[in-house]
């Protein structure tokens, strides 16, 4: 069985008017880096990004997006 979470990024021209360097880091509960499923340059749009979970057990989880100078960490949870 795979399991899945997706990812929309939205990077506006408007925030970063040239390409800017793009990360999700996906990290277990006690904050240690498990995988990193977007490390690159990306310039102004819309990007969709999986994690493949099927490898991981059910549990609380948090995803860092970092693109330019903007970093936001949220929590998610992998139910199976």
């Amino acid at each position: 069985m795979r399991f899945s979470l997706l990812f929309v990024l939205c990077i506006f021209s408007a925030l970063f008017m040239q390409s800017t360097f793009a990360a999700i880091v996906i990290y277990d509960l006690l904050g240690k880096e498990i995988e990193t499923i977007v490390n690159e340059q990306l310039n102004a749009g819309t990007y969709a990004a999986e994690w493949y979970a099927s490898d991981y057990p059910s549990g609380i989880y948090y995803y860092k997006f970092s693109a330019g100078d903007y970093t936001e960490t949220k929590k998610m949870v992998l139910i199976k």
